[in-house]
């Protein structure tokens, strides 16, 4: 009878142990397909050089695309100085490339720079948009559609261009 209760005893603990370890694997696949971050600050470093600085209110990563979702973000991009604000975006964490989206707003040199959105293309280091842009200054307002800021600081407003200075 005791061999009996220590056999049961031995597979009752096996099973558990078992259970218990299979079990704990579900959670960690579950935070990694999820990962968030809330308030993060970021600084983007290439070749000893600060980038860009970010102050983003929530991260989320999708680690299967290689993506981040970001929700109310402030960037600085030193080596154009321009800083821009966004209610949405997304990262690719391979090219560093981003998209700020919805109710995009950006400064540089004294304009105010408004669009719907706005494109960071890391490999030529420059920003640019396809959207309606409006570009305020202290003498001028300038529209149109579509927007190139080169690397050099270069503005360059593609197409509908009206401008109004005062």
């Amino acid at each position: 009878m005791r061999k009996s209760i220590a056999l049961l005893s031995i597979i009752f603990l096996i099973s558990v142990a078992f259970f218990l370890l299979h079990k704990s694997e579900e959670p960690e696949h579950f935070v990694s397909r999820d990962s968030f971050m809330e308030n993060v600050k970021l600084l983007h470093v290439t070749s000893d050089t600060v980038v860009w600085t970010a102050e983003i209110d929530r991260v989320v990563i999708d680690s299967s695309r290689n993506e981040s979702i970001i929700n109310n973000i402030m960037f600085t991009f030193h080596e154009n100085n321009v800083t821009a604000h966004a209610d949405h975006g997304l990262y690719d964490m391979v090219s560093d490339d981003l998209s700020l989206s919805e109710r995009v707003s950006a400064k540089k040199d004294g304009f105010d720079i408004k669009t719907d959105s706005i494109f960071w293309d890391a490999g030529k280091r420059s920003l640019s948009s396809d959207s309606y842009v409006q570009i305020k200054g202290k003498s001028i307002f300038v529209e149109g559609t579509g927007l190139t800021i080169t690397d050099d600081g270069k503005m360059t407003i593609k197409r509908n261009i009206r401008a109004i200075t005062h």
